[in-house]
């Protein structure tokens, strides 16, 4: 299990692509929400700026994003590959 300190922002954590998907993976599952909802609502806790999650977001979380929002009829099924809102 991954324990985050939430007495450090994220200007004071050093975060790879590999732990900060472990943390959001960990996070969704434990909280029942959705990659998306879960990279918000860390973002917002630790003070992070989207864009900054954006370029942590490996191949697979983004791949989990899709899925959740194909699921949830954000995206439509139509289009090849579209664009997430992060």
């Amino acid at each position: 299990m991954i324990a985050i300190d939430t007495s450090k922002k994220t200007s004071e954590i050093l975060l790879t692509k590999k732990k900060f998907s472990e943390i959001i993976e960990v996070k969704a599952n434990e909280h029942s929400m959705s990659i998306l909802d879960t990279i918000l609502w860390y973002c917002e806790e630790y003070e992070m700026e989207i864009e900054s999650a954006a370029k942590l977001l490996t191949p697979n979380i983004k791949e989990k994003m899709y899925m959740d929002a194909y699921k949830n009829h954000v995206i439509d099924r139509g289009v090849t590959r579209p664009i997430l809102p992060i």
